[in-house]
C-alpha cells in the first residue's frame, strides 16, 4: 500500500513537471504567433501607407508641360480632382513653389476646398527645398530632382488621419 501512495506521489510530481514544461511551451508558441502576427501587420500598415502617400505624391507630381501650361493653376486643378477621391482628407493643403519671372521664389498655398492659390511664407521644414532651389538658379527645372522616397519632408508635410 505505502509502496502505491509512493509511486503515485512520484508519478504525480511527473506529471506536473511535464504539464509545467507543456504550459510554458505553449505560452511560448502563441507569444511567437502573436508576434508574426503583429510584424505582419506592421508590414501590411507599411506597405498600404507607402501606397496612399505615393498615390498622393503621384496625383500632384509636377507636369511641366501641363494642359494651362501654368503650374500653379494646373496643381489647383489637380487639388480640385482630388477632393473628389476616397481618401480627399489625406491632403489638407497645397503647397506650390515657382519661380516669378524674375527669378523670384514664390511660395502659395491653397487649402482643401479653396478656389484660389495666395501667397504665404516658406512653411517649417520646407528650407532645404527652398535652398535647393535657390542653388539650381537659372539652371531651370532640369537641376532639380525631388526624389520623394528620401525625403523627410514629405513626411512632415503629409498628415495622417
Amino acid at each position: 500500500m505505502w509502496l502505491l501512495v509512493g509511486v503515485l506521489t512520484v508519478l504525480l510530481g511527473l506529471l506536473a513537471m511535464l504539464q509545467y514544461r507543456w504550459t510554458g511551451e505553449i505560452g511560448r508558441a502563441e507569444a511567437e504567433r502573436q508576434q508574426h502576427r503583429l510584424e505582419r501587420s506592421a508590414r501590411r500598415f507599411a506597405q498600404e501607407l507607402r501606397h496612399e502617400v505615393g498615390r498622393v505624391a503621384l496625383a500632384f507630381r509636377p507636369d511641366f508641360r501641363g494642359r494651362s501650361g501654368d503650374v500653379r493653376t494646373d496643381q489647383l486643378d489637380r487639388l480640385a480632382r482630388w477632393q473628389q477621391t476616397r481618401h480627399a482628407e489625406l491632403v489638407s493643403r497645397l503647397v506650390v513653389l515657382t519661380r516669378s519671372s524674375s527669378g523670384e521664389l514664390l511660395v502659395d498655398a491653397a487649402d482643401l476646398g479653396a478656389d484660389a492659390l495666395a501667397s504665404i511664407p516658406l512653411p517649417a521644414g520646407l528650407e532645404s527645398v527652398q535652398q535647393r532651389l535657390e542653388a539650381a538658379g537659372d539652371q531651370g527645372r532640369r537641376a532639380f530632382r525631388w526624389d520623394w522616397r528620401k525625403q523627410k519632408q514629405l513626411a512632415r508635410m503629409v498628415r495622417i488621419v
